[in-house]
């Protein structure tokens, strides 16, 4: 029967291909941030990848890693961007496999290769510094610290590392790469701005923002009080300068109209006679100044600041006189004009004095403070107290005098003599 067989046979093999196509399909991620400290996940390689036309899994394929660049795939499709990376797009080709049914972990030959496209996108922010205050003198002054110290790369702490500063210039200002701020020497006092751009570093295309730096130049000035200086009125003199013992910035100014120097001018009106040179800042008092104290006020004042940068002084003059007075001791009151009062030459330069005379019996007949030769001066008449009757005309006669007088130098002096009226 048809069913049973006879023992004449014959064996062969039959080979039988199953060939399950597999297609990668192209990817095209959103965009991820990089942090500074652990690496992003973007997402996985394998939806849209198919095995015999169903969506691969984890068991069905496997993924070749990449294990090196800035962008990773792990074995099951899994994709990283390492911390760090720049802002930028990376393509990378991956290839993805049929599993081998004797395990997941290793691969057929049956692969596929496709592009994924991974965008880095990260923030940066650069933020206005909080004006700082500085100094400047005759060489190149570093403001502390940069202006990246409260700027951000994706919330973290801008570093010169991951970000550069454009170097610019603005008026005295400099900035470097580092966001270093540089002053010209001599900057006068004001307020400078600076607007810097703050660019990620190695990013492509260029990812900057920008921020404004505000330095504040404040260089102290300080006029000092001069003298007493004390002068002969008869001969008069020059000081030495007012601004000697003044400082700008910690030194000694200079007078000029250059940057680091100052400007040198009276405040009010001067003392009749007596000048200030603005341009050498010496005082000069001149021959037969009268004896008194006079005061000579000026300001210095910064070149080019803004607001104005001053600072005020007074130099104190002290004019006395040490020659002796000529005392004229004989008058002769009857109107004629010529010897009609008592004169003490010189007075005038010692205003703080008293006369007074006697008859010759002691008695006071005349005694006045401030004596001057003019409307306070002996003429021959009483103005004693009350032995002698007020405006009386004194007789002829030789009287007594006493002078007593206080030099500016706060010493006091008398002289004493005979004075003869002669009618």
């Amino acid at each position: 029967g048809s069913a049973s067989s006879t023992t004449n046979c014959s064996t062969a093999t039959a080979t039988i291909t199953v060939l399950n196509p597999i297609v990668a399909d192209s990817e095209l991620f959103p965009a991820v941030t990089s942090t500074g400290l652990t690496p992003t996940s973007v997402g996985s390689l394998l939806p849209g990848d198919t095995l015999a036309g169903v969506q691969v899994t984890t068991s069905t394929t496997n993924v070749t890693p990449i294990t090196s660049g800035v962008i990773r795939v792990d074995i099951d499709g899994n994709v990283t961007v390492q911390p760090g990376t720049p802002t930028g797009t990376y393509p990378i080709t991956y290839t993805i496999c049929e599993a081998s049914p004797y395990g997941t972990s290793s691969s057929t030959t049956n692969c596929s290769t496709a592009t994924a496209v991974i965008s880095v996108n990260n923030i940066i922010n650069a933020i206005d510094n909080a004006a700082v205050t500085i100094t400047t003198g005759s060489g190149t002054t570093i403001v502390p610290g940069s202006v990246i110290n409260n700027d951000f790369l994706n919330n973290v702490a801008a570093t010169t590392l991951t970000t550069d500063v454009t170097a610019t210039t603005s008026g005295p200002l400099t900035i470097n790469i580092d966001g270093i701020i540089s002053v010209l020497p001599n900057t006068p006092s004001g307020n400078y701005t600076i607007v810097y751009q703050l660019c990620e570093t190695g990013a492509n295309p260029v990812n900057c923002d920008t921020a404004t730096a505000t330095v504040i130049v404040r260089n102290p000035i300080l006029a000092n009080t001069d003298g007493p200086i004390e002068f002969n009125g008869l001969s008069g003199g020059i000081t030495a300068s007012v601004i000697l013992n003044d400082t700008f910035n910690g030194v000694v100014p200079v007078i000029g109209t250059l940057p680091g120097q100052v400007s040198l001018n009276p405040v009010g009106t001067l003392p009749v006679g007596i000048t200030l040179n603005t341009t050498t800042g010496v005082i000069t008092v001149p021959s037969n100044t009268a004896a008194g104290t006079y005061y000579v006020s000026y300001i210095i004042c910064e070149n080019g600041a803004v607001p104005l940068n001053c600072s005020t002084a007074t130099a104190t003059i002290i004019v006395s006189f040490d020659q002796d007075l000529v005392v004229y001791n004989g008058i002769s009151p009857n109107g004629d004009g010529n010897n009609d009062n008592f004169i003490i030459e010189g007075i005038n330069y010692y205003p703080k004095n008293t006369v007074e005379i006697y008859n010759r019996w002691g008695v006071l007949v005349y005694e006045v403070a401030g004596y001057n030769n003019d409307d306070k001066s002996f003429k021959g008449q009483s103005e004693g107290r009350v032995t002698v009757a007020q405006s009386t005309q004194l007789p002829e006669g030789t009287y007594f005098y006493i002078l007593k007088y206080t030099k500016i130098n706060g010493e006091s002096r008398d002289k004493a003599g005979y004075l003869y009226i002669n009618r």
